[in-house]
Parts: structure tokens; sequence; C-alpha cells
């Protein structure tokens, strides 16, 4: 199982209780695998272990920055196609 919520202070009451344990994954700008938004995200992996290398800048083409002031709630909650094929890629299938 993969679970995927915002990371920030104040917003993950529930998940900063003592049962739960430290995210297996955060990304702290997912334009960086070319999502929409810069919003940091943390991951949690149960039963099995994400594909993690050596720290290394994936080239990724960047979609237009959007405002996350300028969207709605949903809007600002989706990920782009591109973003969930690179995490799987590189965290669930391992290919770099």
């Amino acid at each position: 199982m993969l679970f995927e919520n915002p990371y920030g202070r104040g917003r993950n009451w529930l998940l900063q209780q003592k049962r739960f344990e430290e995210p297996s994954l955060i990304i702290h700008n997912r334009r960086d695998y070319c999502d929409y938004y810069i919003k940091p995200t943390m991951f949690y992996f149960y039963n099995f272990k994400p594909s993690i290398f050596p720290k290394k800048v994936m080239k990724y083409t960047y979609h237009e920055l959007i405002l996350i002031d300028e969207q709605s709630t949903r809007e600002r909650s989706l990920m782009s196609k591109e973003f969930a094929y690179n995490f799987i890629n590189q965290y669930i299938l391992g290919i770099r």
C-alpha cells in the first residue's frame, strides 16, 4: 500500500500521532518530478520499500507553474500524469 499526504506543519495531525511512523519518502518540490505545483508531499510505503537511488536530480520537463492560491481545493489535490508516471518509475519500479 502506498499512502500519499501533503507535508507541512499543522496539516497532518493524524499522521503525527505516535502510532504512525516517519514517512518513507518526502518530496519537497513535486515540480522536480514534472508536477504542476511545488507542494511538499510525504509518502508512506507499507509491505514494500521504495527504490531509493543516490541523491541525483532527475531532469524532467516542467509544466507551467500554477500558483496554489489560484486553484480550487480539488484542483490543488490533483497531480499531473507525468508526476505519477515519473514517481512510479523511479520509486516503485526502480527505473531511473
